[in-house]
């Protein structure tokens, strides 16, 4: 039996799509689960007046920034064991808390009230 050349590549090409959308199914799964992690990060306490702390499930941080309203940053702060970050000398108003992880990508942003 001839294999043509169009059927070989046919063939070829199945046998991609499929390899294909495991990885896509994998890589889909992932996400969910990343996404659920940082759906976990929460800034307490919030409205915070000296300090604030940073509860995270399982993901390692090697930095915050504390950027102002129009994302000006204010100050970049490397992570600390117990979690708290001192913002006592900032004036009362809105902060966006930026997390960056150990690969410097952003993990979240969220929003902190100084009172």
């Amino acid at each position: 039996m001839k294999i043509t050349y169009l059927q070989l590549l046919f063939g070829l090409l199945l046998c991609c799509c499929s390899l294909s959308s495991q990885a896509q199914i994998s890589i889909a799964q992932t996400k969910v689960e990343e996404n659920l992690e940082r759906s976990e990060i929460k800034i307490f306490p919030n409205p915070a007046m000296d300090r604030f702390q940073i509860s995270l499930p399982s993901i390692k941080v090697k930095y915050i920034t504390i950027n102002n309203i129009i994302g000006k940053q204010i100050r970049k702060v490397y992570a600390n064991p117990n979690k708290f970050y001192n913002v006592d000398d900032l004036k009362k108003g809105v902060y966006i808390i930026r997390i960056f992880d150990h690969n410097e990508e952003l993990v979240k942003a969220l929003r902190l009230s100084k009172a």
